[in-house]
């Protein structure tokens, strides 16, 4: 019931840190001395509002003690306990709107719905943060799979990218060039050839079917279509560093010796729980309640895993019959 996740990331150490997707790595810096890296990284974070995920990696390393990498920093991503962002070198666009109730589980990452306010396409600018309610939660996932397990992940979210800052939440575009994909030169070019072999998704991006109904233009009539991954707008995977600051708190608190709970005290934890379920008019024995479960933590802000979810309702029954004795 209590997770421990320094557990769940040094089973995703390595011996070096692992480059970013959305950085390359300075081979400069692969010259310097990590315990030079390591002192000019505390400085770099009492300057800067955000490093880059290698940069912040090695900081937290540092810091703590220990390797961690940025596979690392996907996962905790993933487990909601980092907040990743993203930072616009060249302005980017998209449409505003608001996360509502939590739609269908998509590849065990529950996501709520995304209602557009408006289809008119703004400005988007300087630092976003990433809601992990779209797409933008499948493909760190897919860049977390790359290094625990080499799998692609192909799912796809319908909300599309979703990002945030301060209070507006928005869909990101990018522009359209109508005259260059519905130009049937276009469908037969190496270029088209080439941009369907890496992704396969992209052999529809010129049915007109398929693609007009989801073109929105922007107040100079310019248009522009849903992006379906971050490194097809000008941006680098950040982390703030206000959130690098609370992270390694994090950290620090899980190295801490915890004393076990006792058989007591797990079960009244149990009980507790079943009666705080029935009050919510929730039956955790019913089929598919695990997914319910993990929608509603996710909800909240504070996800749990399936695994996690299934492991403590399992539990509850015996529990309540051990206090029935």
């Amino acid at each position: 019931m209590i997770l421990v996740f320094k557990q769940l990331i040094f089973n995703h150490k390595k011996s070096t840190l692992e480059i970013s997707p959305c950085l390359p790595s300075n081979s400069k810096d692969n010259l310097i001395p990590e315990r030079i890296k390591i002192i000019r990284m505390n400085k770099l974070l009492n300057l800067k509002k955000w490093l880059t995920l290698d940069d912040a990696a090695l900081h937290i390393s540092g810091e703590i003690k220990e390797t961690i990498t940025v596979t690392d920093l996907y996962l905790a991503a993933l487990e909601g306990k980092l907040k990743l962002s993203v930072y616009f070198v060249n302005s980017a666009h998209g449409i505003t709107g608001e996360l509502c109730n939590v739609g269908d589980i998509e590849n065990q990452l529950a996501q709520q719905t995304f209602d557009t306010k408006e289809r008119t396409v703004h400005s988007m600018e300087g630092v976003w943060d990433l809601t992990m309610q779209g797409q933008e939660a499948l493909e760190v996932k897919g860049y977390f799979e790359q290094s625990n397990s080499g799998i692609e992940v192909t799912t796809l979210s319908e909300n599309g990218i979703l990002l945030q800052q301060n209070d507006v939440t928005c869909q990101l575009y990018k522009h359209f060039d109508r005259e260059r994909i519905f130009n049937p030169k276009y469908n037969e070019s190496e270029e088209r050839r080439r941009a369907i072999a890496e992704e396969p998704m992209r052999a529809l991006e010129n049915d007109p079917s398929i693609v007009s109904p989801h073109i929105r233009r922007n107040k100079f009539g310019s248009e522009f279509v849903p992006c379906h991954k971050l490194s097809e707008v000008s941006s680098v995977l950040i982390v703030r560093s206000s959130e690098i600051t609370h992270f390694i708190e994090y950290l620090e608190d899980e190295h801490k010796e915890e004393k076990p709970l006792t058989t007591n005290e797990r079960n009244s934890l149990l009980v507790l729980i079943a009666t705080l379920c029935k009050e919510a008019k929730v039956d955790w024995n019913q089929r598919g309640i695990t997914s319910s479960l993990v929608a509603m933590t996710s909800l909240a802000g504070t996800p749990l895993s399936p695994d996690t979810v299934l492991k403590i309702v399992k539990q509850i029954d015996p529990a309540i019959e051990s206090r029935s004795k």
